[in-house]
């Protein structure tokens, strides 16, 4: 069998040990996690030379040499494994300190602020590209996402180096091509590519973390019906009769109905 000091050094290295979690405990401060882990994997490194000295001294059998191979892949493996769990939490550290520092959100006071809402129609887009004043709301629409561009206004605000993203309604090819320059009829009709739609991609995402999302762009079917909506309140701000409001609430509801 193997020599006494050689199960001796296996038993202090595979004690059971008060490993903290590391991935699943959010209730402990990143840097407490990453220190436990160092500590970690000091203990297990300083366990395995204990194990090698026991070896040594218990004699070099082949069954003593295959066992402390084994010992000694074990804890490598375990010590890869706590340092890559150690970087993770390094990289989320740094994550939450850029978005600690960062905030998107345009202030609720503020004469930018616009409240989400479910859907834009393309003529509503076009009444806040900015020119209304300095400190209004600033609508860019992008694959059918409206995002509020208020706190970049001098990039994308009258004058600003990207205006014409906002200007001209729909942002989608402008971003996919990273080019402000306007497209030909023929190349307008052609449709994305992969890399056009991976660099789309890219900005959206960008632009999810810098500005506050407040709805997406009406399809054509939706706008008929929301410009139907319109039609209907505005005619019933105008009717002074409660039997003609009646009679067009009733109309509405049977043309609801039929779709």
């Amino acid at each position: 069998g193997l020599p006494a000091q050689v199960w001796r050094g296996c038993m202090l290295l595979l004690q059971p040990r008060p490993l903290q979690p590391l991935l699943l405990a959010p209730s402990r401060t990143t840097a407490v996690r990453c220190g436990v882990v160092s500590s970690d994997v000091a203990d297990l490194a300083a366990d395995a030379a204990v194990v090698a000295a026991d070896l040594l001294r218990g004699g070099a059998t082949l069954a003593a040499a295959t066992a402390g191979t084994a010992v000694l892949a074990l804890v490598a493996s375990l010590a890869v494994w706590l340092w890559q769990q150690q970087y993770v939490l390094s990289l989320r550290a740094r994550r939450a300190g850029r978005r600690a520092t960062k905030s998107k959100s345009v202030e609720v006071t503020s004469a930018a602020y616009l409240p989400p809402r479910e859907l834009w129609t393309r003529r509503e887009l076009a009444c806040f590209d900015g020119s209304d004043g300095d400190d209004g709301p600033i609508l860019l629409a992008a694959d059918g996402r409206v995002f509020n561009v208020a706190p970049a206004r001098r990039l994308y605000g009258p004058g600003g180096e990207y205006h014409l993203l906002v200007a001209g309604g729909d942002a989608t090819r402008y971003l996919a091509r990273n080019s402000v320059e306007p497209e030909s009829e023929e190349s307008a009709r052609r449709p994305l590519n992969v890399a056009e739609r991976a660099a789309l991609g890219a900005w959206l995402f960008s632009f999810s973390q810098k500005y506050d999302e407040v709805g997406r762009v009406a399809r054509p079917e939706e706008e008929v019906v929301l410009g139907r909506r319109e039609a209907y309140l505005d005619n019933l701000e105008a009717l002074s009769s409660d039997m003609e409001r009646e009679r067009l609430t009733a109309a509405w509801i049977r043309d609801e109905k039929r779709e």
